[in-house]
């Protein structure tokens, strides 16, 4: 594990023992695109799509994991939350409603909501490594 670098490669995590996601996740998809595009399939020790769930399993020591950068946002005690360099997975969420013609109110208030509240908000990067804090 490299220590106190600020930046890390996901290449750099190769050899570590991994927290997955669910097989069928949409961001565990991406996290092991990732992996492929980097040239290695790492040991994948336990799995949960349940982000706080991912997060305990590396305050526990079981492994490292990629997280989205909200799902890092407030690590529990026991993790360090590193950002990850240019080979780091990411994702793009996208409000999606039929296209009729005479949409529901409610449906335009709420894409009138998101609209405005993904505009202010600017999480640090959307791309983060949880790692145990023994690791730092």
């Amino acid at each position: 594990m490299p220590r106190g670098s600020t930046l890390l490669h996901l290449s750099a995590l190769a050899q570590e023992p991994w927290i997955g996601g669910g097989f069928d996740s949409a961001w565990f998809r991406i996290v092991r695109q990732a992996w492929r595009e980097l040239g290695f399939t790492p040991a994948i020790t336990v799995g949960s799509d349940d982000y706080q769930a991912v997060l305990a399993f590396v305050a526990a020591g079981i492994g490292v994991a990629v997280v989205p950068g909200l799902a890092a946002a407030m690590p529990p005690p026991g993790v360090v939350v590193r950002a990850l360099r240019g080979d780091a997975p990411a994702r793009r969420i996208c409000v999606v409603a039929p296209r009729d013609a005479f949409p529901l109110a409610a449906a335009q208030s709420m894409v009138a909501l998101l609209s405005k509240a993904a505009r202010g908000f600017r999480p640090p990067r959307p791309d983060r490594v949880a790692l145990p804090a023994s690791s730092r």
